[in-house]
């Protein structure tokens, strides 16, 4: 039986995901505060919603690159992953004037819900069962009958 090599991601991968993530977050949050006098105060929502939206595709980014290095355990490599993001994620809060905890409890639910996007999208193509075009069993003898045999 030929075995094929199983991937999994190392700690320089979960890192760079981490990385990535809140660096993307971390962009935006700079962004917003240099482009802040030029918003409207009334369009809170909006902005809060757009800056919901980054945090979860920063999380999509992150897991489908770290994921898609794997080709297996894909659950396992998605909790390490997000255990990394929020790691750095108190790292840099913890490094603000003012941390906050919502921030923190915002950042994790928008990794796991990013995570989970992203698992799906990467391990998706990998866990449909495309058609190899062999017989599913192959015991079945598919000889044609001998000439001893009772018909």
């Amino acid at each position: 039986m030929i075995q094929k090599d199983v991937k999994k991601p190392n700690l320089n991968d979960y890192m760079a995901g981490a990385l990535l993530s809140n660096g993307i977050i971390w962009m935006w949050a700079m962004a917003v505060n240099i482009l802040q006098p030029f918003m409207p105060t009334e369009d809170g929502f909006i902005l809060g919603s757009v800056t919901f939206i980054v945090f979860i595709g920063a999380g999509i980014i992150a897991s489908y690159l770290v994921i898609k290095r794997s080709s297996s355990d894909y659950l396992k490599v998605l909790l390490k992953l997000v255990a990394s993001e929020i790691i750095f994620s108190i790292i840099f809060i913890l490094s603000f004037v003012n941390p906050s905890v919502e921030l923190i409890t915002v950042l994790f639910f928008s990794f796991v819900v990013g995570g989970l996007v992203g698992l799906y999208l990467a391990a998706r193509p990998k866990l449909i069962n495309k058609p190899t075009g062999k017989v599913a069993n192959q015991s079945i003898n598919t000889e044609p009958h001998s000439k001893n045999s009772l018909n």
